[in-house]
């Protein structure tokens, strides 16, 4: 490997995750590009889909994932011991394509058709595909979709080599989320919160913020409180977001302002400068229980957002009836943008 790309690779790889590390790989890719090292310029960018799928950053791992598989179909001898590690990627990416509203469903569709027809090819179960078709299901919002998806997602009884047990489990308390069955939906996440349970980068985050609404509807006040402790495991981290907001309507649903505040002023410039618009709506809406709250307890507030937040005030003084009227505003241009590819108004 040249000099130059090996320290580049070196020091990309030392760095923490974050826009840091992720500048770092594509210097690292374009260098490699450059110097036509296609085997090294394939290794990087399996780092990068790593990084920006870590941080958030789902436009990135889709440019680079898009180039691997190319590269994969034009040469799959060379590649070959790449195959586990693609269909890895492959079924993240499935679930990256519904958050973009410009991708269409039937280019979505198409994503699907050929991940169910590489499994087929190396005889893989299709497990990993009925799971990732349900997960599409609820994103979109087709509940007659959902029913179905999940039927033939229940047909398996074991895990593939392509599923994580924990992200399977936590699939039946969304599902359970979805229909609105909140005892259900705790009742599943309980295997998912105990000592040694399975777990992954997501789980039991995602889980622990996913049940705080239906622990408090189900007036669990105290056991909701413990599952908030959680918010502090994932409060840096820009790929956790959509959980991020859960925890801050959890406080405004309890009236805690305080620390409401110190969420929204960390975490809402975030949420605009995502390109991910299904983790942007769903911050956005997770900051109206917190809002309603301030419209009478605190019309105006002082608050720091970074540089991102696209209304600044020099001042770090808001009216908070402003506030709510610039997030329901691109809340609603982005509900707009996902019901009109999804044909439907979830």
């Amino acid at each position: 490997m040249n000099a130059e790309l090996q320290a580049l690779v070196w020091q990309a790889r030392r760095t923490p995750a974050g826009d840091t590390k992720i500048d770092l790989l594509e210097q690292a890719v374009a260098l490699a590009d450059q110097l036509g090292d296609v085997e090294t310029a394939f290794d990087i960018r399996d780092d990068l889909t790593e990084a920006a799928n870590e941080w958030g950053r789902p436009e990135k791992e889709l440019v680079a994932f898009t180039w691997m598989l190319a590269q994969f179909d034009r040469d799959p001898q060379t590649f070959s011991s790449w195959d586990h590690k693609l269909m890895w990627i492959y079924k993240r990416v499935l679930s990256t394509l519904v958050a973009f509203p410009s991708i269409p469903l039937s280019r979505i569709g198409q994503a699907f058709a050929d991940f169910k027809m590489r499994l087929e090819q190396s005889n893989r179960s299709l497990s990993t595909y009925d799971e990732y078709a349900v997960r599409n299901a609820l994103q979109i919002g087709d509940a007659a979709q959902v029913e179905t998806a999940y039927a033939q997602f229940k047909r398996h009884s074991r895990a593939a080599d392509l599923d994580c047990r924990a992200c399977q489990l936590h699939l039946e308390v969304r599902y359970r989320a979805f229909r609105g069955e909140d005892e259900l939906a705790i009742e599943a996440a309980t295997p998912l919160l105990k000592r040694g349970a399975p777990s992954c980068n997501r789980v039991p985050h995602s889980t622990r913020a996913l049940i705080l609404e239906p622990l408090l509807r189900l007036g669990r006040l105290q056991d909701a409180a413990v599952h908030h402790l959680d918010y502090k495991r994932v409060a840096g981290d820009e790929g956790f977001l959509n959980v991020i907001g859960s925890h801050l309507a959890y406080l405004g649903y309890v009236g805690d302002i305080p620390n409401g505040l110190k969420l929204l002023e960390k975490h809402l410039a975030w949420a605009f400068k995502t390109n991910d618009l299904a983790d942007r709506y769903s911050f956005l809406s997770d900051t109206l229980p917190l809002l309603a709250r301030l419209q009478t307890a605190q019309p105006r507030v002082n608050l720091r957002f970074g540089r991102e937040f696209p209304a600044l005030e020099d001042s770090g003084e808001y009216d908070t009836a402003s506030l709510e009227v610039l997030i329901c505003t691109e809340l609603v241009r982005v509900a707009a943008l996902f019901d009109e590819r999804n044909g439907n108004d979830f």
